[in-house]
């Protein structure tokens, strides 16, 4: 594996970049801000099939610096989640989550724009998609830079290099958001680490991966090489996969006339040994980032912080992707600070992505604002909400994580669950229906996402 010095040497052979001359950087906090797409929080430190980390740059990033064992994002998607990163706020508050019709209004204050209004430089690189400048998001930054739809950090982070050089020699502090989707289906790409985790299969699905729609035909393990995924088109003309094809393939599913494939413990071995090779990829890019911000003098003067926007559902509840619902597997997520004069530790009380836009806001001298807390400023009982396409609403505690549809809450706590309630333990194991222990939260469900 390709890691430490020989990072950077790696990256100058692949793709052809110079290297990055030392500068001194001085004044106030810069803050680098990486978002993995569709990383799993439990992939952090996991051991590959070499018996070493897949993850060797974020466990170096996690050892000098804040690791948050308990994070979770307030949505299980990519735009909704970087809008309540953007914004700190829920992304319902700024309109109905859909594809179709979500933009954010250019009044809506930003964390790029609160921190450009106060001399920041603001700068972000991103791999199209969801991120796409049409939905909004760019709003605040100087430059927004979004590559091919749904690339990866191969095409963002060389931007992001030349970025970390331009901005060295500046003389302005600056923020700086990277984002890739190396991590998202299709899971297998090309590149250095192509077949790292499944080297000796040469099963039905290896050609079949590199297709994205492939992970949205298997159902518990057998595949329907012939189900069509509903799409989406936007105003804009932009395709997206129609979330309703979960239950759409299970209605595909129940018919008698339809083909199907059982998936051998060897091909579900392989789908996870891609989604690991890619985990793979997205550490080396990030080490390539901050292994160019220690080279350019910048680090000690700059925060950073790597999160993921959402997980994937490896077919943990049956199927693959994320916006099925919102399970411990797609909503919490990855998130490491490396925060100047902050000692290295690890925090295990629940903590949202909303806290990250208060974190820097309080970093830049601003006053926090938003739904998000100031990171570490939390305790045991705190309870994080998040929201989906889908009318699903959940809190999530230390102990556990309450799911409803949204239509169902109310102001009491009901004594028998709703149809589609699920209460479940802090392992994701679902547990019998208490009205007690599931006030807390219940109401704050209510509180913060309610009607």
């Amino acid at each position: 594996m390709v890691a430490g010095p020989l990072r950077g040497a790696a990256l100058a052979l692949v793709l052809g970049l110079s290297g990055c001359a030392p500068v001194q950087a001085s004044g106030p906090l810069n803050f680098l801000v990486v978002s993995i797409d569709t990383m799993r929080a439990d992939r952090l430190g996991r051991a590959g099939r070499d018996g070493r980390s897949l993850t060797p740059a974020l466990d170096a990033l996690a050892a000098q610096g804040q690791r948050y064992d308990r994070a979770f994002s307030q949505a299980n998607e990519t735009l909704f989640s970087h809008t309540a990163l953007f914004t700190g706020r829920y992304p319902s508050e700024l309109g109905a989550l859909t594809y179709e019709t979500f933009r954010l209004d250019p009044g809506v204050p930003t964390l790029a724009g609160a921190l450009k209004l106060r001399g920041w430089r603001t700068e972000g690189y991103v791999a199209g998609g969801h991120l796409d400048p049409v939905f909004g998001l760019d709003t605040g930054f100087d430059h927004y830079q979004s590559g091919q739809p749904f690339s990866t950090f191969h095409q963002s982070v060389p931007e992001a290099l030349e970025a970390l050089e331009r901005l060295a020699e500046g003389g302005e502090p600056w923020m700086l958001f990277v984002h890739g989707y190396d991590v998202h289906t299709p899971y297998l790409k090309p590149g250095l680490f192509e077949r790292a985790e499944t080297p000796g299969y040469a099963g039905p699905l290896l050609d079949l991966a590199w297709q994205p729609l492939t992970y949205e035909r298997i159902l518990d393990g057998v595949l329907y090489p012939d189900y069509r995924p509903p799409q989406l088109t936007s105003a804009d003309g932009m395709p997206f996969l129609d979330p309703r094809t979960f239950a759409d393939l299970e209605d595909f599913a129940a018919r008698s006339d339809v083909r199907r494939v059982t998936l051998t413990a060897d091909d579900q071995a392989f789908v996870h040994g891609t989604y690991d090779t890619a985990v793979r990829q997205a550490d080396f890019f990030v080490g390539v980032l901050l292994d160019a911000l220690q080279d350019t003098g910048q680090a000690e003067q700059t925060a950073v912080i790597v999160l993921s926007d959402h997980g994937e559902d490896l077919g943990d509840h049956g199927q693959y992707n994320h916006r099925l619902a919102l399970y411990d597997t797609n909503v919490q997520v990855v998130l490491i600070t490396r925060i100047p004069g902050q000692a290295p530790r690890v925090v295990s009380d629940p903590v949202a992505l909303v806290d990250v836009y208060a974190t820097v806001r309080e970093l830049a001298g601003l006053q926090p604002v938003g739904r998000g807390r100031v990171l570490g400023s939390g305790g045991a009982d705190r309870v994080v909400t998040s929201e989906s396409m889908l009318g699903q609403v959940s809190a999530r505690s230390r102990e556990g994580r309450l799911l409803v549809d949204r239509a169902d809450l109310g102001p009491q706590v009901p004594d028998q669950a709703p149809e589609g309630v699920s209460l479940r333990d802090d392992q994701d194991r679902v547990l019998p229906w208490d009205a007690r222990a599931a006030s807390p939260l219940w109401l704050a469900l209510v509180a913060e996402l309610g009607p």
